[in-house]
């Protein structure tokens, strides 16, 4: 639900929201949603003391919408999304029908008297004690089945498959830095960002985990040759390293959504030049496995004097989840926002056109792939 008011937010409220909460956006978005779902719950309980069908419909269409809404995730199984939705309406219901039972109402529809019967008698202060336990006992099993699956979902090496301990060492390696490149200041944050210790900022509320043995990596749009890269085809092309400092755009003067990490990757130049980039391509976009896009000029892209690249590395392990595992775009000199896509699944341009791609057009793409990898890299 959480991602669907994301994704259908008007102009503007995006700025709004993050004026108010900052980072602590998205724990504002789950506090709405879980009100919201608390207030709705009530307002069902409200419903069925005076007939239950009524109070279970809420429940139902609820269930059903939030079931609904998982469909639109790229990386849920639908079947399990509508299996999830079901078997919350029934628990919502079961809980339902036990806190009315506790309450002693009798509403219609529920094996009681019909909605013009006596009015119960009030509720014994023992009976009220009993409900209010169980409604507590409700909610916090509810809480901590949330926190078991956050936790299951989040736990290291969950959905996410590493088919290398380490990366494969770039051609021309960064020198270490120097001891005097670091400023001797009170405070300052270190010149490289440790990737525990990097900021993060998108629209995820899940950290997206990816498969990298289904995993592909596809260009294609208004190119000559599309291409396709599996994770391990990826590593195989010529990795370069280089220092990018990427900052927010929502980011202050003097605030902490600025980060320098030393990036490893593959240079987006030569992956474009590769596919054979079309005149009248103006725009790259990337888009991720859960469906975000961002776009910048493809003139940025191809300039020589910048090194846009599409990285798998970050400060020389493989890129965190968090950060974007398999691969992101890091492209210097661009905000965030318009530019690093994370969890990227392919890289487009604007106006791009769905093209069939035949088996023997990747392969003659991989054979010049597997040309220019023998080339000497560009120095970084």
């Amino acid at each position: 639900m959480g991602d669907l008011i994301i994704a259908l937010q008007p102009p503007g409220a995006k700025e709004l929201v993050v004026a108010l909460f900052g980072t602590n956006d998205k724990l504002a978005l789950q506090v709405v949603v879980v009100g919201a779902a608390l207030a709705i719950a009530a307002g069902g309980g409200i419903l069925a003391r005076r007939r239950f069908r009524d109070g279970a419909a809420l429940f139902v269409a609820f269930g059903l919408g939030a079931a609904l809404a998982a469909q639109r995730d790229p990386l849920a199984e639908p079947l399990f999304a509508l299996v999830g939705g079901l078997l919350a309406i029934g628990a919502g219901l079961a809980v339902l029908r036990g806190l009315l039972a506790l309450a002693g109402a009798t509403p219609e529809g529920a094996g009681g008297s019909a909605a013009g019967a006596a009015p119960a008698t009030p509720m014994p202060d023992w009976d009220r004690r009993r409900f209010l336990i169980a409604s507590a006992g409700a909610i916090g099993g509810a809480m901590a089945a949330t926190a078991a699956g956050r936790i299951l979902l989040d736990a290291p090496g969950g959905r996410e498959i590493v088919t290398v301990s380490r990366l494969p060492a770039a051609l021309q390696p960064v020198p270490a830095l120097d001891a005097g490149q670091e400023l001797a200041v009170a405070g300052i944050t270190p010149l490289v960002i440790a990737n525990d210790d990097f900021y993060r900022i998108d629209t995820a509320l899940i950290v997206p985990r990816v498969a990298v043995d289904t995993w592909r990596l596809e260009v294609r749009g208004m190119v000559d040759r599309p291409l396709a890269f599996t994770y391990d085809e990826l590593l195989e092309l010529p990795l370069f390293e280089q220092h990018v400092t990427i900052a927010c755009v929502s980011n202050p003067v003097g605030g902490d959504l600025v980060g320098n990490a030393l990036w490893t990757g593959v240079r987006l130049r030569d992956v474009l030049e590769a596919a054979g980039v079309q005149a009248g391509a103006t725009q790259i976009v990337g888009r991720s496995v859960d469906g975000f896009t961002a776009g910048f000029p493809t003139a940025w892209a191809l300039e020589p004097g910048r090194e846009a690249m599409i990285a798998v590395g970050m400060n020389r392990e493989p890129l965190p989840a968090q950060h974007g595992f398999p691969a992101r775009l890091i492209v210097p000199g661009l905000y965030g926002y318009v530019s690093a896509t994370k969890w990227l699944t392919s890289v487009s341009n604007l106006n791009w056109s769905t093209v069939t791609q035949s088996r023997s057009i990747l392969r003659a793409s991989a054979g010049m792939i597997a040309v220019r990898s023998a080339l000497p890299a560009r120095s970084p």
